[in-house]
This record gives C-alpha cells, structure tokens and sequence, in this order.
C-alpha cells in the first residue's frame, strides 16, 4: 500500500495528520489501520479470484455438457455457436446499455460487491467505519465502476477461455460431424450468418466453409468430408477466440487500468483537497488578539501558561503519542478509538489529570470531537500542548470545544520528545 493511499484512507477516516511531514501521519496509520485495510484488500482480491475461478470451472464444463454424440457423433453447428458465443452477446450488449444510463440506474453491481465487502468484514471483526472508509475510496462512484466492469469482464474471459479449452480438447480427442438444420429459417439465412462469422477469420487467412461446403453440410446430406468438417471446427474454434475472448480480454485490461488510474486520481484529489484545507487552517487564529505583539508572538497572545516541572505528575495521558513518557515520567497513550472509548467512560473518576497533545501535529475533526467529548465529562484537568508548529491550531479547536483557557499549558518540544505521534 503506498503512502498516498494510507494519508487519503485516513481523510476518509477523518484522521488526517497532514504535517510539513508526513512520516507522523504514516506511523500512524500503520500502527492503528495497515492490518485492517490489508484484510479488506485480502477479502476484496478472494471475492474475485472466486468469481474468476467459478467462471472457469463453468468453461471447462461446456464441452460434457454441449456435445450429446449420442445421434451419430452429429453435432448442430449452429445451435453450438449460439449456446458459445449467445450468452456472451447478450451479456456485452446488456452491459453497453446499462453503461450509457445514469450512475443511479447502473450502479447495482458496485453495490453488491460493497455488501460482500461488508458482510466479510463480520466475519474477518472489522470496524464499520474502516470498512465506509475503504469503501469511499476503492468502490465508490467511477471507482467502483470500474473495478466491476473488470471484474465482469474478466469473468467472461475466464469462462470463454475454459470453454475454449474444452472444446479444443473434446475436437482433438473425438471425431465430430457438424450439420445443421431448422425448421422456421432458411438456407439462405444460414449462409448469411456463415459469411458474417467468417469475415474475421478469412482476413486472418484461415479456411473456413463457403456457401456451398454450408449447404453440403445440411443434415439432409448423407456425405462427410473431413476436410469440411475441419474447416467447422476452425470456425467453431476462431469464432469463440475473435468474438469472445479477444474482446473480453481488451475490455478486462482497459477497465484495470482505468480503475488505477481513477483510484489514483481519486488519491490526488483527496489529498489536494486536504492539503487546501490544512492551509487555511494552518493560518493563523487570533481569539485574544494584542495589537502591539507581533503576529509571531509567543504563548502568552493566547493567555496559554508554561507547564511548569509539577504539571508532569501521573495521571498523564498522551493523546495520539507514540512514546510511552514524556520528560521521563510514564504516561498512558490514547492512539486507537477504543483507547478514546475507554478514557471518555472513565476520566469523570479521575480528581485530576494531564492530557499531552502534540503540537507538532494538526489538529482535525477527529481530535476535535474528542476534546469536546472530554470537556463535557470532565472539568478537572490539564490541556497541555507539546510543540509549537500547530499550537495556535490546538487553541482553536480547545476553545472550539468549550475548554477554559485556564485549563491550557504549553510547552516546547525537545528533541528527545519528537517521536510523539
């Protein structure tokens, strides 16, 4: 999974860290979601290598089931051509309609496959949100268009190729006459279709039936000659390779790679978009503005205390914090949701506590709720911002959710405190 991916996976998250670096963001996302995503990854490659493999197995199963030597190894030409390549046309063209209507009508494939994601993700215990995340970004809208008209795409081949398998091995092992008869249609009509399903296969120089090795071949017609029904079986054979798989095969490769270059596109514009709102946010926010402070200024513009050596006494928490203390004192790290969880349903016990954010990251709607959430179960703790690059940014969003200022400390980042997450 590439870099790109994991900051536009943790967008959709609404856990965004987009910093000057984005190394703190990666760590991140490969310590709380890597094993998830790559279980749906997993679930989504099974679900379709399944359907591939059923597909084939249906191929492979054409020749037992088509070919009844049970009338004097006679074989109806036609109805063998319609029952290969019938379904496929119906199929192609089906899928060309669909394809022209409106995203409303025609996404009913993506869908299915987003509830077989979501039901596999009970199985595999996957958050819900991780999976609405993974969902935005691989199977929504164009992306999910495309992935599922490769998929279909590649199913077809895979039948079509099995089939040709088959076929070509029950041609080499059996000797088959082919005939043909109808009722309603006449001679004529045949020799249409005949010279219509040739026109491919006579610009390759292959030797295919004329208009009269067609009518020789008429049920009616007692005369065998193998080099005609050899010319049947080219036919046969070229017909289900020119009109079926070479089709499907260019279809399944466009629509793979329209479908990476649309995630990546998609990846792009996700990180664009984040990367334009962090700017706006990274300007700077005055709430207690002192006209004849420099716009540069230091803590005190926002009425913000130095921590002070007594302010690092346990119970210390480290929202989003990679190390396990902080100036040597231990602390307990909130990296997870559950962690979030978990404190939220147990820091009104508390009688006091610190909570440490990174300054050095910023801020997004994710940390947001969470600060509001612990302000309206507790009153009686420290907001302590570690870090100055996106400090003014922790003090929007502490007073955003109805922190006191009273309630803000800072203090500067050393070096030996940078592995903060």
């Amino acid at each position: 999974m590439k870099d790109s991916e994991k900051l536009a996976l943790l967008k959709e998250l609404n856990e965004s860290k987009t910093t000057r670096k984005s190394d703190e963001a990666i760590a991140f996302f490969d310590l709380n979601y890597k094993p998830a995503f790559e279980k749906l990854e997993a679930v989504k490659k099974t679900v379709s290598l399944l359907v591939l493999g059923i597909a084939l197995l249906l191929g492979l199963s054409i020749a037992p089931s088509t070919f009844d030597l049970s009338n004097g190894n006679k074989i109806n030409v036609f109805w063998l051509l319609l029952l290969l390549l019938g379904a496929n046309t119906f199929s192609m063209a089906l899928w060309f309609i669909t394809s022209l209507m409106r995203p409303s009508t025609n996404n009913h494939w993506h869908r299915c496959i987003q509830s077989i994601i979501q039901l596999c993700s009970h199985l595999i215990r996957v958050e819900r949100n991780t999976v609405i995340a993974y969902q935005r970004l691989h199977l929504s809208n164009q992306n999910g268009k495309w992935i599922t008209s490769a998929i279909m795409h590649s199913a077809w081949l895979c039948y079509l190729t099995g089939g040709l398998a088959s076929i070509t091995v029950f041609l080499i092992t059996h000797e088959v006459h082919f005939v043909w008869e109808t009722t309603l249609l006449s001679h004529a009509d045949f020799q249409s279709f005949t010279q219509l399903l040739s026109t491919l296969p006579n610009l390759l120089g292959l030797s295919v039936p004329n208009g009269l090795e067609v009518q020789l071949s008429v049920i009616s017609n007692p005369e065998r000659l193998p080099a005609l029904q050899q010319k049947w079986a080219y036919l046969i054979l070229f017909s289900l390779v020119l009109y079926g798989v070479v089709p499907r095969l260019f279809l399944a490769i466009l629509f793979g790679i329209k479908y990476k270059l649309s995630i990546s596109q998609t990846i792009r514009r996700s990180l664009k978009e984040d990367h334009i709102a962090q700017r706006e946010q990274h300007q700077t926010v005055v709430l207690d503005p002192d006209p004849n402070q420099n716009t540069n200024a230091s803590p005190a513009r926002f009425n913000i205390k130095q921590a002070l050596p007594s302010d690092f006494k346990p119970p210390l928490f480290g929202f989003e914090w990679a190390s396990s203390e902080v100036n040597g004192i231990a602390l307990q790290r909130i990296n997870n949701r559950n962690d979030q969880k978990h404190f939220i349903e147990n820091c009104s016990s508390y009688d006091a506590f610190t909570l440490l954010v990174n300054g050095e990251l910023c801020p997004d709607r994710g940390s947001y709720r969470f600060l509001m959430q612990v302000a309206q179960n507790s009153r009686h703790f420290k907001l302590l911002i570690f870090g100055e690059t996106f400090k003014d940014q922790w003090v929007h969003s502490a007073h955003s959710a109805a922190i006191d200022f009273d309630k803000l400390l800072y203090c500067n980042l050393n070096k030996d405190d940078q592995s903060a997450d």
